[in-house]
């Protein structure tokens, strides 16, 4: 079968393995084929949940603000394909919604009177009706589908704002079962916990640094000490340790 070719002369006579691209029967580019993105935009500019045609890079910047999740992907997308039919489907950053209306509540309620150097003080707590009402509005807006997942959480950090300070911890996190288990040291138990195998309000957050605190734990630890070295990180929060802190110092601040 004769092979016609468009750049290859048909009289070339020496010998060599001749090939040419064409995309002659390729797509013409008529029909649509539009490109979705779905992530988390910041501000108020948008309509969570309802798709929005994106032209450049500069429009998802004043839609979601400079730096969101959204206007990164965008900026990549758009990078790669500048030429295509660009849908997003924009939600609201729900941390940060969180974050926002948990501080509007401390700013509301102040923060627990901080005890002077000599005293001692108590621990504290809140019952289930008082703490629902403040998980409510923390959790103002969140979309259904995420309200599961975010209760437990917040509601350990509402208590962590606004449990009263006391300097002797309560001893919970190493406390063991009849049969000689500790729950607080189980890992499972530990994941569901932002602050890990300790209280949301254990003095030992502020009072103690974090190799320190490492090492105590460990020596107080009744379960596989590999488990611990394995999963530091989770029965031991530095990152919520940094928030103790931050309102630890922000309550003596507001003095």
């Amino acid at each position: 079968m004769a092979v016609s070719f468009s750049y290859i002369p048909n009289d070339v006579l020496q010998p060599l393995f001749y090939a040419e691209v064409s995309n002659a029967k390729a797509a013409g580019g008529t029909a649509s084929r539009p490109s979705l993105l779905v992530g988390q935009g910041l501000g108020t500019a948008f309509t969570a949940g309802i798709p929005i045609r994106i032209l450049s890079s500069g429009l998802a910047n004043t839609l979601f603000r400079p730096g969101s999740m959204l206007a990164r992907m965008v900026r990549s997308y758009l990078a790669n394909d500048p030429i295509c039919e660009l849908w997003v489907v924009p939600f609201a950053d729900l941390v940060a919604g969180v974050a926002a209306r948990l501080w509007a509540l401390v700013a509301e309620r102040g923060l627990p009177r901080p005890l002077a150097p000599a005293e001692r003080g108590a621990p504290g707590g809140m019952t289930e009706a008082e703490l629902a009402p403040l998980v409510e509005r923390v959790l103002a807006d969140t979309p259904g589908v995420w309200r599961d997942e975010f209760v437990a959480p917040v509601g350990q950090l509402v208590k962590a704002c606004f449990y009263p300070e006391f300097k002797t911890c309560r001893d919970s996190f190493r406390a063991c079962e009849a049969d000689g288990t500790c729950r607080r040291q189980e890992l499972a138990r530990a994941r569901g916990r932002i602050s890990g195998v300790h209280c949301v309000d254990c003095p030992h957050w502020v009072a103690l640094t974090p190799e320190p605190h490492a090492r105590y734990l460990a020596k107080e630890w009744r379960s596989a000490a590999t488990e611990f070295a394995a999963n530091h990180g989770v029965f031991l929060p530095e990152d919520f340790r940094a928030f103790r802190i931050f309102l630890h110092q922000l309550a003596r601040n507001r003095q």
